[in-house]
């Protein structure tokens, strides 16, 4: 904002789109979605067909109703990764626009009429972008004093009854 480097809670909540939860500095929630498997068989059936070798021997080693305990399981906990995960966010420059109109609309409410806001997006590493909101505020407006000039008699004495309600 108008060239120092801000970082404030208050215009975060007026960004579309956000970058991924860290805790520590680290992306552990991405780390638990990218454990899970989206792709994972949705029936036992299924995951019999494609894993034959592994049906072979559980059915050696356990009963029936023992495997598709293993299955129930193995699927109770890929979906706990995925739920309890958090998708990797996708930059969006459709987004990224709507952040920057989102914020000019913010200062706007604010009394800066004329604020400008523009976006940059950097490259940080391969699969990861940074976007930097430059704003520029100008000049803020407020209201002085308020007047009412009605030109028919009959509204004017209407608002002049109700004026302190």
């Amino acid at each position: 904002v108008n060239d120092k480097r801000k970082i404030e809670s208050e215009l975060d909540d007026y960004l579309v789109q956000k970058s991924n939860e860290t805790t520590l500095g680290l992306p552990l929630s991405l780390g638990f979605y990218n454990i899970g498997d989206l792709n994972f068989e949705q029936t036992f059936d299924t995951w019999q067909m494609n894993y034959p070798r592994k049906i072979t021997f559980y059915d050696k080693v356990f009963s029936k109703k023992q495997t598709k305990v293993i299955y129930n399981t193995k699927k109770g906990l890929n979906n706990w990764f995925l739920t309890k995960g958090q998708a990797p966010i996708i930059f969006d420059n459709d987004k990224a626009i709507r952040s920057t109109k989102s914020l000019k609309d913010y200062f706007i409410s604010k009394g800066y009429f004329d604020a400008d806001v523009t976006y940059d997006s950097i490259q940080i590493k391969k699969k990861e972008v940074g976007v930097n909101y430059k704003i520029t505020t100008n000049n803020q407006y407020f209201m002085d004093s308020i007047s009412a000039e009605i030109e028919s008699p009959i509204l004017d004495s209407i608002y002049n009854e109700h004026i302190e309600s």
